[in-house]
């Protein structure tokens, strides 16, 4: 299986490692410059955005991981969205997800209205 992991710092890379050792092809890019060696010689690191988006992209299977919410450098969360709504694999990431950590407000709401007491 084929695994491209979308990570802010590299807060993936327990997870990638253990993916490769179980046979599976992952490639992660790290959208902060000063943690793109983060995982170096451990896991495949893709320091292009858009060669990684390619290598993941080419195999319609694949499944995308984002241990993170947008950041200025990079808009996860659309991007997550679109490969949501092509049909693609995707765990975490997401608008509504960047909205629930950004905005402590309506991710109290949210918390609230499906019983969390906070």
């Amino acid at each position: 299986m084929r695994v491209a992991i979308l990570s802010v710092e590299g807060s993936a890379l327990p997870w990638a490692c253990r993916l490769r050792a179980e046979g599976c092809d992952v490639s992660m890019y790290t959208v902060s410059s000063l943690a793109r060696r983060v995982g170096e010689g451990l896991v495949p690191l893709e320091r292009n955005r858009e060669a990684w988006l390619a290598w993941g992209t080419s195999d319609p299977q694949a499944l995308w991981f984002f241990d993170c919410t947008s950041s200025d450098e990079f808009d996860s969360g659309a991007l997550a969205d679109r490969l949501r709504a092509a049909g693609r694999l995707v765990v975490g990431g997401g608008t509504f997800m960047d909205r629930l950590e950004k905005d402590r407000a309506f991710g109290c709401k949210v918390a609230s209205d499906v019983g969390m007491l906070v």
